[in-house]
């Protein structure tokens, strides 16, 4: 069965007489940014640094199980007792062993208002920024964007060797998922948790996303 975005794109195809799409190649990769060949351990101690500075955490795990024990000492200290997570193979494993009662697993059928009433949630990053302790994270449905924005508190859970030094070398990473025509949705930039300040430059955390915001790193 087609979706609508494949019967929108059918049509067009009809009305330009019926020319088969050819694949694209994709956009060239910029060059203001000159190659970083840095070792993994370099771009770690960089992202934590540049997320810290925007009031984020950087945890560097050495398997789902040691961040799995990082997740369960936050939910201990705030007293995270509703954690929301999106069912993603990496996430499953860090939440897996987590108390039942805590945990609820979010999907399509969950309002905002009960996304909203979670203390927490756990959720993937695709691709991760050195430079600016930036996490790009791939939202294909409104109820997964809304899981990143409205718990009060966030941890996004990635993977270490998909930690690049700048958006330019992650390029190549970006535009293969855009390729995908099995892709849908958008990818969003989160950078540490949300801030605002007023004009007299009073900082407030929270105001419109989480107030908290862990990034896990697992080797």
């Amino acid at each position: 069965m087609t979706n609508a975005r494949e019967r929108i794109l059918s049509r067009i195809e009809q009305a330009l007489g019926g020319k088969v799409r050819e694949p694209m190649e994709p956009p060239g990769i910029p060059e203001i940014w000159p190659p970083d060949p840095s070792p993994p351990e370099a771009l770690f101690a960089r992202f934590e640094r540049e997320l810290a500075a925007v009031h984020g955490e950087a945890v560097r795990a050495s398997s789902p199980d040691h961040a799995r024990a990082r997740l369960r000492s936050l939910a201990d200290q705030f007293r995270w007792h509703r954690i929301g997570y999106r069912a993603e193979e990496l996430v499953n494993k860090v939440v897996d062993g987590l108390g039942i009662g805590q945990l609820r697993r979010v999907d399509e059928n969950w309002t905002p208002e009960q996304v909203a009433e979670l203390d927490a949630a756990v959720v993937p990053g695709e691709l991760f920024l050195a430079d600016t302790g930036s996490a790009l994270v791939l939202c294909r449905h409104r109820w997964e964007r809304l899981l990143y924005y409205l718990p009060p508190s966030c941890v996004i859970v990635g993977h270490l060797d998909r930690l690049y030094a700048h958006l330019a070398a992650a390029w190549s990473a970006v535009a293969a998922w855009s390729q995908d025509r099995s892709t849908r949705g958008e990818f969003v930039i989160i950078t540490g948790p949300s801030r605002t300040s007023d004009i007299e430059k009073v900082l407030t955390l929270g105001v419109h996303g989480p107030k908290q915001l862990w990034v896990f790193l697992i080797d």
